[in-house]
């Protein structure tokens, strides 16, 4: 689910803006590839989870999460299931 194009420049954008920057190796797969997703054990959605709750641990001023899904109902369905 996740797109790597343009990967090499979020460590860039991070500094520029001065914000945090949180990533992780992915131990899931996409296990639920249903467009409604639901909590699946194992699934990539699910370490997307365990980094936002690290990062709102950290930081719990975070009210929102941005997605560049703009026409992906499936990319998006996943982070707001987050």
């Amino acid at each position: 689910m996740y797109q790597t194009v343009g990967q090499t420049a979020v460590p860039m954008i991070s500094r520029c803006m001065e914000l945090p920057l949180y990533q992780q190796r992915l131990n899931g797969t996409a296990i639920d590839q249903s467009l409604e997703y639901k909590t699946t054990s194992g699934d990539e959605t699910e370490d997307l989870f365990l980094l936002l709750s690290k990062a709102i641990s950290e930081h719990p001023e975070i009210n929102a999460v941005s997605v560049g899904a703009i026409l992906s109902s499936y990319q998006a369905n996943r982070v707001q299931n987050v």
